[in-house]
């Protein structure tokens, strides 16, 4: 750990560790409760992930992001670098761990148009688009009043600068259960605003519901939940006679694996909404 962040910190206890990260929290004697990310990165292209991120969330001043205090990159030798980031703690949980507060449509609706304001300094940015790609219930906190804070772009793209990921991949940098079809299919050049969308449809469907709405489980399929995105097959929520008819179009909509098909722009889900 940086010399800079260990002498002005009191109280450092290690939170999480996997892969090459650790995650601690401590106290700053001059910005409070803060989150310590500590790893290592090998090659450009992790790297550029990170700094990107930083660079992002730098940019921001909202209470839908955590605010970056500290950001430091050592080279170890030719090939891996070290990193620390030094970010605000945000007092809350997972929403994957208080789901079960999200018990109607109108909590439901309330978290939605919150992801969407949130996420609208992110998508039209004046720095540049950018596309979260990885929105998921362990990566949006929900604080004790219930308000969201969206966590970790480390692998979202600036759709104005280069792709990081290269197109033989089989899919883009993303958590495969919450991507849209066109993340899975590494379809690159038509990645934008509207693949988050599709992640959110399957989170807004996962709370209605309690279960992911592509889980073969409740589909009665053996194929896996990525396959299932990729074919179109999830629950009929027209089906579901204890949800409104607009919730029904609003879900069916946002999990349309057609980017065209979907919402075009964020202020035509509020009208949606609104109307």
């Amino acid at each position: 750990m940086s010399d800079i962040i260990k002498t002005n910190c009191t109280y450092i206890e290690e939170i999480a560790i996997g892969g090459q990260k650790k995650v601690s929290k401590a106290n700053h004697k001059d910005w409070g409760e803060v989150v310590i990310k500590e790893g290592k990165t090998s090659g450009t292209t992790s790297k550029t992930r990170i700094e990107r991120e930083i660079r992002v969330l730098s940019s921001l001043n909202s209470v839908y992001y955590p605010k970056q205090f500290f950001f430091e990159f050592r080279a170890i030798d030719n090939v891996q670098s070290e990193f620390i980031i030094v970010e605000e703690f945000i007092n809350g949980t997972t929403l994957r761990d208080v789901m079960l507060y999200f018990d109607s449509e109108d909590k439901i609706i309330k978290l939605l148009r919150e992801l969407l304001y949130g996420l609208a300094l992110i998508w039209y940015n004046d720095d540049g688009k950018i596309v979260h790609r990885d929105l998921k219930p362990e990566n949006i906190i929900i604080r004790p009043d219930k308000t969201p804070c969206i966590l970790d772009l480390g692998i979202a793209r600036l759709l104005e600068e280069s792709s990081l990921t290269p197109s033989i991949y089989p899919y883009g940098p993303c958590t495969p259960p919450y991507a849209s079809p066109e993340q899975l299919r590494n379809d690159k050049d038509i990645i934008d605003a509207r693949s988050d969308f599709f992640s959110l449809g399957i989170v807004i469907g996962e709370l209605i519901l309690g279960y992911h709405p592509f889980d073969s489980k409740y589909i009665g399929l053996n194929s896996n939940i990525p396959e299932n995105i990729l074919d179109d097959n999830h629950v009929n929520f027209a089906l579901m006679g204890n949800l409104s008819e607009k919730y029904k179009i609003l879900v069916k909509k946002l999990l349309n694996p057609k980017p065209y098909q979907r919402f075009r722009h964020m202020q035509s889900i509020l009208n949606f909404l609104d109307n």
